[in-house]
């Protein structure tokens, strides 16, 4: 996704984790901003550790997640496998425990910083990618940003949702689907139970 990102970007990470997406935009170009959303709290501390480590100036990281409603909701966080933590407990580990969270809209968020422009979109929040978007429709809708979101059936179908949803949603506002293949961007208009891209 780097060919899609410039300096003095404006980079939203949603779903932060540990911040590997996060960093690695930030070292690569420093004099954009990120900011990120992690609301798990021993990963947000961890990436909070990380950007120290790495002594990274231009991510702004919150300690909660993002959907299309704010307010406090239970997450699903396997501590030995820290990037399933989800609104769900999608890997239906027996060792996810349930902890609550707090989470806002991308657009409320956007609206309180004062955020002028948005560039890039990562969006990885394990099923949840259609509830974060639906939050940020009118931060969409208005800055048109790029959107590399991860669809995974085996995700979404546990919040009762297809890949094809998404790809609905983002059509309505503009917007075509492609998957990366051989450094290279190929369109796909749906995505079927046939499809083999995930």
């Amino acid at each position: 996704q780097y060919s899609m990102i410039s300096n003095e970007d404006t980079i939203i990470d949603i779903g932060g984790n540990y911040g590997w997406y996060a960093l690695h935009l930030s070292s690569k170009f420093a004099s954009s901003k990120i900011y990120s959303f992690e609301p798990i709290p021993k990963t947000y501390e961890t990436f909070l550790r990380n950007i120290e480590l790495n002594k990274s100036k231009n991510i702004i990281v919150n300690n909660f997640g993002l959907s299309d409603s704010a307010g406090s909701f239970s997450f699903f966080y396997d501590t030995n496998l820290s990037v399933n933590a989800s609104l769900n407990n999608v890997s239906e580990s027996d060792s996810a425990i349930e902890i609550k969270c707090n989470v806002e809209t991308l657009d409320n968020y956007v609206l309180s910083q004062g955020i002028t422009k948005i560039d890039f979109i990562k969006c990885d929040i394990e099923g949840a990618e259609l509830f974060a978007l639906r939050g940020a429709l009118n931060s969409i809708s208005k800055f048109k940003p790029k959107l590399f979101i991860e669809m995974l059936r085996k995700w979404t179908s546990k919040f009762n949702y297809k890949p094809d949803d998404i790809i609905r949603f983002l059509k309505d506002l503009g917007y075509l689907c492609f998957v990366i293949q051989n450094q290279k961007l190929i369109e796909i208009k749906n995505v079927t139970e046939q499809t083999i891209e995930t």
